[in-house]
């Protein structure tokens, strides 16, 4: 999406592209480094436009690509009822009707000005989605229908208290929640601690490979990454802003009430090194004798024609990937092979 298909739509007008950035700044300022004033770009029209000027639109391609990701596929997504928790102004309810514009999707949010400017965008852009925004004070209007219900926290539940985030899990009596949040050491031990907590009701199906305890150490953390693009307009804001939103790193949890289905030799990347001269050398999370572990791999790129190493260079952290191993090495890695699936 654009920016100049957004602006006319905004709830509030921009003098010139300079207060635009300006405004922009101070939100990102806030996020960093000010986060006792975070709650004031939901409450006032100017922040609410700006926001939806920058972090709405970069934010959007986010949603299809960690789908991907953990494998949810968007001729899957009519079988679920939705609900956007902390829609903000409709960023990831936006995402979800570019996946199919005929979803049944509640957003709720505590902030009327987002949700006023999300029912702009929606109701414009997305005429025949069946939509509906609310204020976390009429939680009592959502009504459970036949469908399983699937609830997403984009970018919302890092602003939460956990008790907040596990509430709205038993109040909107969830099947399914998804958490797309900042790849952030801070974020990462939250939902660590939410973890915990969400695996007394549910199973987790993505990036653990098991219920078992996290193996990452208290000074270590884990994340994703992915790579999105965006449209010209959107990037050249990007740039002035000095951001790179184009390779994000990434906090993505799946949990359902389903089982989640081993698969053996089985490896979840944790952390993608740049590739050395005769190998990659990747470190995951595995799933083995009863416990989740961390396997620092060493792959030699001599067994793979030059076309699959050009594929395996696409590779980043949060991805799957199925492992023989075969030596042990002094250093403590695990040199083995891929095994195609």
């Amino acid at each position: 999406m654009k920016l100049q298909d957004i602006t006319p739509l905004l709830s509030y007008t921009f003098s010139s592209e300079k207060e635009l950035l300006d405004t922009i700044k101070e939100i990102g300022h806030n996020f960093t480094l000010n986060r006792r004033e975070i709650g004031k770009y939901t409450q006032d029209e100017k922040y609410v436009s700006a926001y939806a000027c920058f972090y709405l639109l970069t934010n959007i391609p986010k949603l299809k690509a960690a789908l991907e990701k953990i494998n949810l596929f968007k001729n899957e997504l009519s079988s679920y009822e939705i609900i956007d928790i902390g829609m903000g102004p409709g960023t990831f309810s936006m995402a979800l009707f570019d996946l199919d514009p005929h979803l049944d999707v509640v957003g709720i949010d505590s902030s009327f000005p987002m949700i006023k400017q999300a029912k702009k965008f929606i109701h414009y852009f997305y005429p025949t989605g069946q939509f509906k925004a609310l204020h976390i004070s009429e939680l009592a209007q959502i009504k459970k229908k036949s469908k399983p219900r699937l609830g997403i926290f984009g970018h919302s539940a890092n602003e939460m208290d956990d008790e907040r985030v596990i509430d709205y899990c038993h109040q909107l009596e969830l099947d399914r929640v998804i958490f797309i949040e900042p790849g952030t050491k801070d974020f990462f031990e939250k939902m660590i601690r939410l973890r915990t907590r969400l695996l007394e009701n549910f199973n987790i199906l993505y990036p653990c490979l098991s219920n078992l305890n996290c193996p990452i150490a208290k000074d270590d953390w884990c994340h994703q990454y992915l790579k999105v693009s965006h449209e010209v307009d959107v990037e050249r804001i990007s740039q002035l802003l000095h951001k790179d939103r184009r390779n994000l790193p990434i906090i993505i949890h799946d949990y359902a009430k389903k089982n989640n289905v081993q698969k053996e030799q089985a490896v979840r990347l944790i952390r993608v090194q740049p590739r050395t001269k005769f190998s990659f050398e990747w470190v995951g999370c595995c799933s083995f004798e009863k416990k989740n572990k961390i396997l620092e791999m060493q792959i030699m790129t001599r067994r793979y024609k030059k076309s699959k190493i050009k594929e395996l260079q696409k590779t980043l952290a949060g991805d799957l990937v199925f492992f023989k191993a075969e030596q042990n090495l002094p250093d403590g890695k695990i040199r083995g092979e891929l095994i195609e699936f």
